[in-house]
């Protein structure tokens, strides 16, 4: 990763004040990646791309080098590799984890609490502000270890809007236990946001640590979220984008306040809804059960 570097190149002027970003926040494998997917090819917004990703030493000028070699070109991506894009081209949109990285520690918790000096972040809100007053557009950001830190963005960043993704937590877990049997990684080991309550959840038994990971992380968010304007917050089932997809998207364009993207959009075409709930492990639904999440 390039070191960090506060650089915006003197052709990109700014041509409005910053406008307030976008955050699409939710729990791993709650349909997050996929409605990023969509909202970034639909919607004329900028957003951190995987050419971005290499330049995440400063966002400024690595949206400049984006917009330069794909124009608000759409990307037309609907894929991924449990939530990683890179393989599917340099324009489909990144979580952008490294710059993230440079301002977050995530060793025991991605909580940030609300009360956090502001003046410390100084760097990153100069960066994403920079990047809405060069291009003029809504910029919408993707990065899961934002989804704890709800309180603190909506105070570094006045009038940000939230996209909160909800799905059957069940759904979830298996989805999440699917995920970590096909890239083989151990039972004892953790994997993706690690909620306030980390250091006491690391050390259960798999399923419990699994429930409990994706019940704490849901509270957290609900807890900031409720903290909100109601205005300033949109909640979106999963399921239900899938089965409404017209009347859903037309309600997160009115809540973003974006236009269209125009022509060469690759149509997005939604799948029914699946859920394999019903094939989670005895020991799992049991857990389940005693978690409070049946």
């Amino acid at each position: 990763m390039l070191k960090p570097w506060n650089f915006v190149p003197r052709q990109q002027k700014r041509i409005s004040d910053p406008l307030p970003p976008v955050f699409l926040i939710g729990v791993p494998r709650s349909g997050t990646t996929i409605i990023y997917q969509v909202l970034t090819n639909y919607f004329d917004m900028i957003y951190p791309d995987n050419w971005t990703h290499v330049l995440s030493g400063s966002f400024p000028f690595g949206v400049g080098q984006s917009v330069k070699r794909f124009g608000c070109k759409p990307h037309n991506v609907y894929k991924s590799f449990h939530g990683k894009t890179w393989m599917f081209g340099w324009h489909a949109p990144s979580e952008f984890t490294p710059f993230f990285r440079r301002f977050f520690s995530d060793e025991e918790t991605h909580f940030i609490s609300g009360d956090s000096d502001l003046g410390t972040y100084r760097q990153l809100k100069e960066e994403v502000d920079a990047v809405s007053a060069v291009h003029g557009r809504k910029l919408l950001i993707k990065n899961l270890g934002l989804s704890l830190k709800i309180t603190f963005l909506s105070r570094l960043f006045p009038g940000a809007k939230f996209i909160h993704v909800r799905r059957n937590a069940k759904d979830v877990i298996h989805s999440i236990d699917t995920m970590r049997k096909q890239l083989g990684i151990p039972e004892e080991d953790w994997w993706s946001i690690k909620p306030s309550n980390y250091p006491l959840l690391k050390g259960l038994d798999y399923p419990d640590k699994l429930i409990g990971q994706v019940k704490s992380i849901d509270l957290e968010i609900q807890a900031q979220v409720k903290h909100l304007r109601p205005e300033n917050v949109l909640e979106v089932d999963f399921d239900g984008f899938l089965l409404n997809f017209e009347s859903e998207m037309k309600t997160i364009q009115t809540f973003i306040g974006a236009e269209n993207r125009g022509d060469n959009v690759l149509k997005f075409i939604p799948a029914k809804p699946t859920t394999n709930r019903a094939s989670l492990d005895a020991s799992f639904l049991s857990a389940i059960e005693t978690a409070g999440l049946a």
